[in-house]
């Protein structure tokens, strides 16, 4: 269900901005994913429900979407304006999150294996 909100007025925080470079586009420095980020909002939805892919904590009032694979999450300020406080993608394994996650995996099958090996 798409809300009044126009997706012009909405601000993009800095968070947002890092959040993209870091999950999205991780080739992009800050101010080429703002200028991005910026051209896409134009052609953006805002919508009340979050996309059924999202697993967030706590639900935001609304989220700006950014075709099927990318929501910003949308909190009202106090004086009245919609800011799209962080970028989530619908992946989130960044290059940086798989190979951390490769490294665990190895470090606890590793030590599962020694602990195996190990005279009781």
């Amino acid at each position: 269900m798409t809300t009044s909100i126009e997706s012009e007025s909405v601000v993009i925080s800095e968070h947002a901005v890092k959040r993209y470079c870091e999950r999205v586009k991780p080739g992009l420095d800050e101010a080429a994913a703002r200028n991005e980020l910026e051209r896409l909002r134009a052609a953006a939805t805002v919508v009340r429900e979050p996309p059924p892919w999202l697993h967030a904590a706590d639900q935001a009032p609304c989220y700006l979407l950014l075709g099927d694979d990318v929501a910003l999450p949308l909190l009202r300020q106090s004086d009245g304006r919609w800011v799209a406080s962080t970028c989530v993608p619908k992946s989130t394994l960044t290059v940086q999150r798989r190979a951390a996650k490769t490294a665990r995996r190895k470090s606890l099958g590793a030590r599962g294996r020694a602990r195996r090996r190990a005279p009781s």
